[in-house]
């Protein structure tokens, strides 16, 4: 199967909104009166998620976070380690200072979560040894550190390594209080799954292509004409810091693509940036559950499924500017081909990308591709059946949203064709006609006359298909149809003015014997000559022989020549077929 994809994208970058939150502070308190310089650092991830309504995943968290301070010459002044009392969102931690020089300061989170480094000739050690091989006074710190990179583990819950660096002035007396951020060295993608359809669907796996498997401990953000014009003169985290706090969710995608991608930055040489990551078991999204009594009322299944991935460039064919692209797979049960698909305007996974790709489940699916600043999201499943009682059909919405039903296997695009119960003015429920109640199928959801499908009939659970053979019985061979006394003859729909050359000539031929009726559905049948002098010779007062109404009930033409009679014979269907 190659199912019909509607992908709308729309990209946002999600507020962050002040509140409380819980911190664990280092060192002592801050005194009244300062003497010296003193460095007050608070200490956060960024993009740090604040809405009250939403918890960040303990991994995303700082367990630990080291501070290194250089001199001017590049000499380490400070190189402090605290060990966190579990999971902070925050650490606060002051520091007495040489005064008057400009310092760099180096900031990581979580350094135990690397066991082992790369990158630099010596250094074969887990990350905490090498910071702590840095003494007060040791030289050559920034060279090495730039140098250094690893192999990601994000398995099990491991903290996710995070590094920053920021220069400041330090005055000659008194407290510099500022915030410094760390950035994940991380991508996250959040996978979401809304399933509309009457059954359970799992997925199999799913793959992203193509990534890479080795990161820089420190972002290696290059000083390029591209950067300075997109950070405007402020640092790349300043710039991402405010990005994420000026945009909301409910920004549309211009707002979001003119704050601009980080795109120009470099990963290890040594790195493999052509793998491809598999989701590891299965993902079942539970039935939508509905009321048959409010079929207004329908909550889809969901699943969500979140993952880690190291930094990455997967450059895109063409792309001058360096724009990437990334691809989406997935494999679904029941369903022999898979759903292949770039995640579109995803231009570049930078660290502390968070990637949420929400699939929606009809018949088809629907992407949708939202790239926000590293944010948890907490999606409760629904579950339920969602068959129709009487037909057995699954309950499921068609491509534009609308409440629609399934007949047969809805993961095959032959018979997954949406349909809609009931007329127009009573969706989903039985109609009286003629004295009998009828579930009326439509394949359009205007529920028009035309596009009547098929109906059934309460009392007897019979089900009236509306093909020719259905209606009348024939069997169909060699251009014609044979009639229960295995005569040829011909059936048509009564021609049609905007159709074909036959239905044109045959409309005509019928207009010339004072029929000029609206019915849909009603099927005539013809003797092979009579269709001929109609069709091609244009003899006047030629008709057919019999007509059926949607039952399958044979007249002959007498009986229905005029609307008049032809309405006698029809009574209330007429309104359902006109």
């Amino acid at each position: 199967m190659k199912p019909n994809i509607i992908h709308n994208i729309v990209i946002c970058l999600a507020a962050l909104l002040p509140v409380m939150v819980a911190c664990n502070s280092q060192e002592e308190s801050l005194p009244e009166e300062i003497s010296e310089a003193t460095l007050y650092l608070n200490i956060e991830p960024i993009g740090l998620t604040r809405a009250a309504t939403a918890t960040l995943p303990d991994n995303e968290k700082m367990y630990s976070v080291r501070v290194i301070i250089l001199h001017p010459d590049g000499t380490v002044e400070h190189n402090k380690f605290y060990a966190l009392d579990g999971a902070e969102e925050q650490n606060l931690i002051l520091l007495k200072v040489t005064p008057n020089e400009k310092k760099k300061i180096y900031l990581f989170a979580n350094e135990e979560s690397e066991s082992a480094v790369e990158g630099v000739v010596g250094v074969n050690s887990t990350l905490s040894a090498f910071f702590d091989s840095y003494g007060e006074g040791a030289s050559g710190f920034e060279e090495t550190v730039n140098g250094l990179y690893f192999t990601p583990d994000y398995s099990d819950g491991n903290p996710i390594p995070m590094s920053s660096m920021y220069e400041i002035d330090i005055p000659e007396k008194g407290v510099v209080e500022k915030t410094f951020y760390v950035v994940r060295v991380a991508t996250k993608f959040t996978m979401n799954f809304m399933n509309w359809r009457g059954e359970n669907v799992t997925v199999r796996n799913f793959t992203i292509a193509s990534h890479a498997d080795k990161n820089f401990l420190m972002a290696h953000v290059n000083d390029s004409e591209q950067n300075r014009q997109l950070f405007n003169g402020k640092s790349w985290i300043d710039w991402l810091r405010e990005v994420s706090e000026t945009s909301s969710e409910n920004d549309d995608y211009a707002t979001t693509e003119a704050a601009g991608w980080l795109k120009d930055y470099r990963l290890p040489a040594q790195a493999n940036k052509q793998v491809v990551y598999t989701f590891p078991f299965p993902v079942t999204v539970a039935a939508a559950e509905f009321d048959e009594n409010n079929l207004d009322d329908i909550k889809p299944g969901t699943a969500s499924e979140a993952f880690y991935l190291p930094e990455s460039k997967n450059p895109k064919a063409d792309a001058a500017d360096g724009e990437q692209e990334y691809t989406l797979t997935l494999n679904i049960v029941g369903n022999s081909d898979p759903f292949v698909r770039k995640l579109p305007n995803l231009k570049a996974l930078f660290r502390n990308t968070n990637v949420v790709v929400n699939i929606t489940m009809y018949k088809n699916l629907e992407m949708v591709v939202d790239v926000i600043p590293f944010t948890s999201v907490n999606v409760t499943p629904d579950y339920g059946l969602g068959k129709e009682d009487f037909t057995g059909y699954v309950v499921g919405k068609d491509e534009n949203g609308n409440k629609c039903w399934y007949d047969g296997n809805y993961y095959d695009p032959v018979t997954a064709v949406p349909l809609y119960l009931g007329p127009k003015d009573n969706p989903g429920k039985f109609v009286t006609i003629n004295n009998k109640e009828y579930l009326l199928v439509y394949a359009d959801y205007e529920r028009t006359a035309a596009k009547l499908d098929h109906f059934f009939e309460k009392e007897t659970r019979k089900k009236y298909l509306l093909t020719p053979e259905s209606i009348t019985g024939y069997k169909y061979g060699n251009d014609m149809y044979l009639n229960k006394l295995q005569q040829r003859v011909w059936l048509d729909s009564g021609g049609d003015p905007n159709g074909n050359a036959d239905a044109q000539a045959i409309y005509t031929a019928l207009q010339n014997v004072g029929l000029n009726l609206k019915c849909c559905h009603i099927l005539y049948e013809w003797d092979r000559l009579d269709w001929n002098k109609a069709r091609w010779w244009g003899e006047k007062g030629i008709y057919p022989k019999y007509w059926f109404d949607v039952l399958g009930n044979r007249y002959p033409w007498s009986e229905g020549d005029t609307d008049a009679k032809r309405k006698n014979k029809l009574g209330e269907w007429v309104q359902y077929l006109e």
